[in-house]
C-alpha cells in the first residue's frame, strides 16, 4: 500500500510550510484605519456612548418597580397574554430579589443599543436594495417570478375535468 509517510511526510507539508500572511495584512489594514479613520471612529464612539448612557439612565433612574411595571405593560400591549405578563413580572422580580438589577439593566442597555444600530443600518440598506432596476431580460424575469412553472401548470386540465362525477356515457 502506498502511503504519504513513505515519502517523508504527510503529503501536506507544502500546505503548512508556506503560510498566507493574514496577520501581517490584517495588522497593516488595522494600522491604516487607525491612522486615517480615527475621527470617524471617535464620532461613532461618541454617539454610541451617548446612546448607551441615555438608555442606562432611563432604566436605572426610576425605581425598579416602576421599570418592571412598564415592561409588564409593554408585554401586555404586545402579547395580550396574562401568562406572558406574569412570566415577565416574576422574572424581573426574581432578578431584583437576587440583587442583579444593575447588571441586568446594563446588559439590557447593550442589547437595546445594538438593536438600534442594527435597525438603523439594516432598514435603509433593505429599502435601498429593494429600489434597484429590474433585469430587462424577460427570460430571467420569468424564471425569477416563477412564470415558467405557472405556464406549465396552466396547460394541464383541471383535476375536476379528469375525474368526472357520475358514470361515463
Amino acid at each position: 500500500m502506498l502511503t504519504w509517510q513513505r515519502f517523508g511526510g504527510t503529503g501536506m507539508d507544502w500546505l503548512t510550510e508556506y503560510k498566507i500572511p493574514v496577520g501581517k495584512v490584517a495588522k497593516s489594514i488595522f494600522d491604516w484605519m487607525k491612522d486615517n479613520l480615527s475621527p470617524l471612529f471617535d464620532a461613532i464612539s461618541a454617539v454610541m456612548d451617548a446612546m448607551i448612557a441615555g438608555i442606562l439612565w432611563l432604566l436605572q433612574t426610576p425605581h425598579p418597580l416602576v421599570v418592571i411595571a412598564l415592561f409588564v405593560a409593554l408585554t401586555w400591549y404586545l402579547q395580550r397574554s396574562w401568562k406572558v405578563c406574569l412570566g415577565v413580572l416574576l422574572g424581573f422580580l426574581f432578578i431584583l430579589n437576587q440583587g442583579y438589577w444593575e447588571e441586568t439593566t446594563e446588559s439590557l442597555t447593550l442589547i437595546l443599543s445594538a438593536c438600534v444600530v442594527c435597525m438603523g443600518l439594516g432598514v435603509p440598506i433593505g429599502i435601498a436594495s429593494d429600489h434597484r432596476e429590474p433585469d430587462p431580460d424577460p427570460v430571467s424575469l420569468r424564471r425569477l417570478h416563477g412564470a415558467g412553472r405557472a405556464d406549465r401548470h396552466r396547460q394541464r386540465p383541471p383535476a375536476q375535468a379528469l375525474h368526472r362525477a357520475g358514470p361515463d356515457p
